[in-house]
């Protein structure tokens, strides 16, 4: 997808942010604090007390490892970043970053230290979704021969690419973690539009020819100088070795996603007292000088001190497409933007489950096609997967029929007619052919009709795999592939038992009630289970649905049951649930489990989608006798 940046440059959108009116935090700091650093965050290079606002978790002090951003707020604190992801507790400092999405809480940075468990350095570039490290001799392999050797260290790092693809990209990246050179170059062949623009901490090679600078800003994915120190600064500053005389490194760097150069926004590791002057906690834009002062980053915290140095920044910068964009709206009935673009599961409460739900079953694409496409088809494979694209085609055989105009003298379609509506064998449909199907004033009769149906049980790589999909339109200027989106399926049912033994009618009296039922479930996306005593005539008794993540001590996870397929204690029944004197019979208790699946049922025949959610189940039951007393 083609995109431009808005004509509001960097330099005024950062102002604009940072000249904000201060409000009070009123987030707590943890994954929703991050919010507050979506278009703009930074750190210091010092810890210093806040006499301004307080921050949401009450501690006054800022440490040199916490994302701050605008209206004094403290985003992450350095724990945030690292405890959960990496089991650091220690603050171990922030020399990068760059805030990849909020909703998912991908954050890439690298540190100031090593961490103590040994799982990283300060050289790597590490990422909080799915605790990705790419080690930094990964990030400086492109340089080939000429390549340390050696960890050099990591001082700014900014991605580039589509906000999705990058996405995806770290998910991959968070399967092979901690990803060598072999591994980040096989992620750079599948992903072609993504790169990790970064500085190291030290300069490489001989002084008098240096490979690179610390200064110099690099690129992982060609191995090459994208920009000089020499270039960033203005030409009175005499950056550059050996021929102007001073490297001026470069701590914080930020662009926009297609790494426009004249964007780049940096701060250096010295200052410069000539002409133009700054010093190395000022944000400077590209051969331009100071845009914001480093005082003007932190002055509505109140610091004691006025200059506390900036060693990490990460700007967001908005963009607008430049032209008509096709693209997918809906899968299975969720809106894209309700996907997670990190593990392809619908977002919790979207289709009101408290919990990530898969997809499954026969299930619709929507989306929006150009008027200039020819045609257009839905295409998928295994994630992080180098597999061929398979399409998701319908043949005329599946009978798939749509309503189309009878061809009466009405001034309207009258949509009496019936047409057969399919693909060629590799998924195309005729785009013309679709607006005709969908657009009123062209006679259409089906203004919802999907682009394709996807047979998701019959995927080639599993019914349980994570699947990359993607729209590809046929246009004049050739084909154009749309976002890549995640799609989790789930298509095996809940296995369902009670602990019983076959052959035996186990008996009871009215001492031995209540009984406790033991049971095993497993399921990849395990939603809930609800146990039901009946017998005699009585009618049943249901007991309360459990789902997994209702209490943590139930013995029930996202997956079933704890220790699979181990029997655990489910719940207490007694036949009083059925009456207060119950009669001396036979009588039954049954397991049922369900899975979080948003399942689809699409049927051709008459173009009818419909969509069950947490509806798909497995049943046990399990026979016993019941006596008053003992004979």
């Amino acid at each position: 997808m083609r995109t431009r940046v808005k004509s509001l440059a960097v330099s005024f959108l950062m102002l604009a942010i940072l000249l904000m009116v201060a409000g009070t935090a009123t987030s707590q700091v943890g994954q929703d604090a991050l919010k507050y650093c979506e278009r703009f965050a930074f750190s210091t290079e010092e810890d210093f007390v806040t006499h301004g606002p307080e921050p949401s978790d009450g501690n006054p002090i800022i440490s040199d490892g916490d994302l701050l951003g605008p209206n004094c707020e403290v985003c992450a604190r350095n724990a945030d970043l690292l405890l959960n992801t990496f089991d650091v507790a220690d603050d171990l400092g922030l020399d990068a970053a760059d805030v990849l999405n909020v909703d998912g809480y991908v954050v890439a940075f690298s540190t100031e230290l090593d961490s103590p468990h040994g799982n990283f350095t300060a050289g790597d570039l590490l990422v909080t979704s799915g605790s990705v490290v790419i080690q930094n001799q990964a990030l400086t392999a492109a340089f080939g021969q000429l390549a340390p050797t050696y960890d050099i260290g990591l001082d700014g790092i900014h991605f580039i690419g589509t906000p999705e693809e990058i996405l995806v990209f770290v998910s991959e990246a968070a399967a092979l973690s901690p990803v060598d050179a072999t591994e980040l170059g096989r992620l750079f062949t599948a992903h072609p539009d993504v790169d990790i623009l970064y500085s190291t901490e030290g300069t490489l090679g001989p002084v008098a020819k240096p490979t690179f600078l610390d200064g110099d800003l690099l690129s992982a994915r060609k191995g090459v100088i994208v920009a000089a120190n020499s270039d960033l600064l203005p030409a009175s500053v005499p950056a550059g070795i050996p021929v102007r005389g001073v490297d001026f490194g470069l701590d914080a760097v930020v662009t926009d996603r297609s790494g426009s150069l004249d964007l780049i926004h940096f701060s250096t590791e010295i200052l410069f007292e000539g002409e133009p002057g700054f010093n190395d906690g000022d944000v400077l834009k590209t051969g331009n000088g100071v845009v914001v002062s480093n005082a003007d980053l932190v002055a509505c915290f109140e610091p004691m001190a006025r200059f506390l140095g900036l060693d990490a920044m990460s700007v967001n910068i908005p963009t607008e497409p430049t032209e008509c964009t096709s693209y997918l709206t809906k899968i299975n009935g969720v809106d894209v933007a309700d996907i997670s673009l990190v593990d392809g599961m619908v977002k919790p409460m979207v289709v009101g489950i408290n919990a990530p739900s898969p997809f499954g079953g026969t299930f619709p694409f929507e989306g929006d096609i150009c008027d200039d496409v020819t045609r257009f088809r839905v295409v998928y494979r295994e994630a992080g997967s180098a597999d061929p694209w398979e399409p998701m085609d319908v043949p005329v055989p599946k009978n798939w029929r749509v309503a189309e105009d009878a061809l009466l003298p009405d001034p309207l379609p009258d949509c009496d007619g019936e047409m057969v509506w399919s693909s060629d064998s590799q998924g195309w449909f005729d785009a013309n052919d679709f607006r005709h199907l969908t657009q009123l004033p062209l006679g259409g009769c089906n203004p919802t009709l999907a682009l394709t149906v996807w047979e998701s049980q019959s995927a080639v790589a599993g019914m349980e795999k994570l699947y990359e999909v993607v729209l590809e339109t046929d246009r004049p200027g050739g084909i154009i592939s749309d976002t890549v989106r995640l799609v989790q399926l789930d298509n095996t049912k809940p296995i369902v038992a009670l602990e019983k033994q076959p052959g035996v009618c186990d008996a009871f009296v009215a001492d031995d009630m209540p009984v406790m039922a033991s049971g095993h479930i497993s399921d990849t996306s395990f939603f809930k289970y609800q146990l039901v005593v009946a017998g005699d005539g009585y009618t049943p008794h249901p007991y309360p649905q459990i789902a997994y993540y209702d209490d943590a001590t139930d013995n029930v996870i996202e997956t079933g049951t704890v220790a699979y397929p181990t029997y655990q204690d489910l719940h207490e029944f007694t036949v009083f649930d059925l009456d207060p004197d119950p009669v001396k019979c036979g009588y039954s208790l049954s397991l049922t489990a369900w899975d979080r699946t948003v399942w689809g049922w699409f049927t051709y025949p008459s173009n009818f989608a419909h969509r069950c959610v947490g509806c798909r189940y497995d049943s046990d039951t399990w026979g016993f006798e019941y006596s008053p007393a003992l004979p």
